[in-house]
């Protein structure tokens, strides 16, 4: 018998999409959604995505996918009461991850990840 098991997944996050993918790559299950990607997108956020994180969507094969869609942070800065001023993070001679880009944080706006996360679910199944 070569029927592939039918999953639903009812969820309204991120976490849902990602685990619908796990499980769409596995090729024995058939994944199918109480949701549409427009009912996702009603609460547009901002994801920061880290070099670590990077790691994560590379494995996924996901990074490529989405890099067209990052925003490069190359700086940020806060106000510190302690010491009353402004500090600045900079990371654009941050060689010690390897990144020749210079930027080690990005940001994603939330439509676009779940565009890219449902689009790689319907190529699984």
């Amino acid at each position: 018998m070569n029927k592939k098991l039918k999953i639903k997944i009812s969820g309204n996050n991120i976490k849902s999409l990602f685990y619908g993918l796990s499980l769409a790559r596995i090729n024995d299950f058939y994944i199918d959604f109480e949701l549409s990607k427009n009912s996702l997108q009603s609460d547009e956020k901002i994801y920061s995505i880290s070099e670590n994180t990077k790691v994560y969507l590379e494995k996924l094969y996901l990074w490529d996918k989405l890099k067209p869609k990052l925003n490069s942070i190359y700086s940020y800065s806060y106000f510190s009461t302690y010491f009353k001023k402004e500090i600045l993070f900079c990371f654009k001679n941050n060689s010690k991850q390897g990144n020749k880009n210079g930027n080690s944080l990005w940001t994603l706006k939330h439509s676009d990840l779940v565009e890219v996360l449902f689009d790689e679910i319907e190529k699984e199944n």
